[in-house]
């Protein structure tokens, strides 16, 4: 299989335009090398995020983070949740366990 063929059934595949001059310089530049320092903070960033059940924030986040040992801010750590693809889930402070009467038919009795 060619690389220009390649290169066309790739860019079909993600439904995005990219240019091929784009997508050549994306094959041609050298991938990215994790430190062990930046592979523990994820590691670390990731466990934490979890232990709380996806609910912490960047503040928060980055509160643990430093607790633990690592020096970082909070925009660096609002960076790291995006690269992580870590959501907050927000938890339902009160749920409903009765159904309540509808007005209409509490109205209807007294007719």
């Amino acid at each position: 299989m060619t690389s220009k063929f390649r290169a066309k059934c790739l860019l079909k595949m993600s439904g995005k335009k990219v240019s091929k001059s784009a997508f050549y310089a994306w094959c041609a530049r050298p991938g990215q090398v994790l430190t062990a320092d930046v592979l523990s903070l994820y590691r670390q960033a990731k466990t934490l995020f979890k232990a709380s059940r996806d609910s912490l924030g960047s503040r928060e986040l980055s509160k643990k983070l430093n607790e633990t040992g690592y020096e970082i801010s909070r925009y660096r750590t609002i960076k790291l949740m995006k690269k992580l693809k870590l959501k907050v889930k927000q938890r339902i402070a009160y749920k409903v366990t009765t159904k309540r009467k509808k007005v209409s038919d509490h109205y209807e009795a007294y007719f």
